[in-house]
């Protein structure tokens, strides 16, 4: 008998670990947000998603959140990597995206999931663009974003668990945080945008985008029920464990290698249904090099048909230093414009394309 205690203390403390499975070969996505063009009927979003060469087909969920029950739905993706367009959302609520792969196994996988938030945007400040993720270590993180000229600063806001909640403001689309002991970390980014009034200036916010990082140093460590990691989960943008590594967006690798969630890895997330229309889109403007120096600037984006451009260069009071207007094809298009006129200093690339507007800034030196 007691040889017998020690054995049974130690499956009563430790979890049996034989019930681990093996990581599905064909796995989650990375939704990744390239852009937000908001007017006053609405929003286009565009997005992309990783690929994978043993998925069928893949999808993005989508949820508004308005003040009744959330609305669901689910769009068919037209093709990895490629540029994607979820046009006339509504600009207002909160909107929540996740990545869906369905593999010719017949195997549903979730990936990434971000929110973007318009309860407390305003039409005069634009959203951020191409979020970056540069850094993920179990106590530091550091990324960056594309930046619209109409920005003046940016808030960014982060929680760590339940800890209060931090807001701070940079001029600059960067930023570096270390984090706080927890196991759910919550980040959001807005542009801050000094609108003139009345009677003195106001200052209002763009759409927010919000993503959420788990990071455990062993999974013991989390201070929950297993149960209730089952919805973090569902809207972590990225996992890391310092015992078993960085899973990315692959949630299912990630409860493969923490037997305590097999459970939940046999429904990973809820299913949406309904649908909406998705078709390529005009990601966010790209422009090289950037600061430069030479005589010529290039501009690189994507049209989903052919159809005129017009691109302007315009300094930082507003004037409009040169335009130029061509029909380009649909596909990838890289255009030229001359520099080398410009006086050093900060400018923007406005492009205009079906009654769509889409900017850059650059720097001369």
């Amino acid at each position: 008998m007691k040889t017998l205690l020690p054995i049974l203390l130690a499956i009563c403390l430790f979890p049996i670990r034989t019930w681990s499975q093996t990581p599905p070969q064909c796995n989650s996505s990375d939704l990744r947000y390239l852009n937000l063009n908001t007017t006053m009927s609405g929003a286009n979003l565009a997005f992309s998603v990783q690929g994978h060469p043993l998925v069928q087909s893949q999808f993005l969920n989508y949820t508004l959140f308005l003040d009744t029950d959330p609305t669901p739905g689910q769009a068919p993706i037209s093709g990895p990597e490629l540029p994607q367009l979820l046009p006339g959302l509504p600009n207002t609520g909160l909107h929540g995206f996740t990545a869906r792969n369905v593999c010719f196994d017949e195997s549903v996988h979730t990936g990434a999931t971000w929110f973007l938030d318009f309860r407390q945007a305003d039409n005069h400040c634009p959203a951020i663009q191409n979020f970056q993720l540069l850094t993920l270590l179990p106590g530091f993180i550091e990324f960056a974003w594309g930046a619209a000229p109409e920005a003046d600063s940016f808030r960014v806001r982060y929680q760590a668990g339940a800890s209060p909640l931090q807001i701070a403001f940079t001029p600059e689309p960067f930023w570096e945080q270390v984090l706080l002991p927890a196991a759910v970390h919550t980040f959001g980014i807005a542009a801050v945008c000094n609108v003139p009034g009345l009677t003195q200036t106001a200052t209002v916010t763009g759409p927010e985008f919000i993503f959420h990082i788990i990071i455990v140093d062993d999974i013991k460590g989390i201070a929950a029920p297993w149960d209730s990691i089952a919805p973090f989960v569902c809207k972590s943008y990225r996992l890391q464990c310092t015992q078993h590594g960085d899973f990315g967006t692959n949630k299912e690798a990630f409860i493969a290698a923490h037997p305590q969630l097999n459970t939940f890895s046999l429904a990973p997330c809820p299913e949406l249904i309904s649908s909406v229309r998705i078709e390529p889109a005009l990601p966010a403007l790209q422009l090289y090099p950037n600061p430069l120096s030479g005589e010529e600037l290039w501009c690189s984006f994507y049209l989903h048909a052919s159809t005129p451009v017009w691109m302007d260069i315009i300094d930082f009071s507003g004037r409009t230093h040169g335009r130029v207007q061509e029909w380009l094809p649909a596909g990838a298009n890289r255009v030229p414009i001359a520099v080398a006129s410009l006086p050093p200093g900060m400018y923007a690339v406005r492009i205009h394309s079906n009654g769509r507007v889409f900017s850059a800034k650059f720097v001369k030196h």
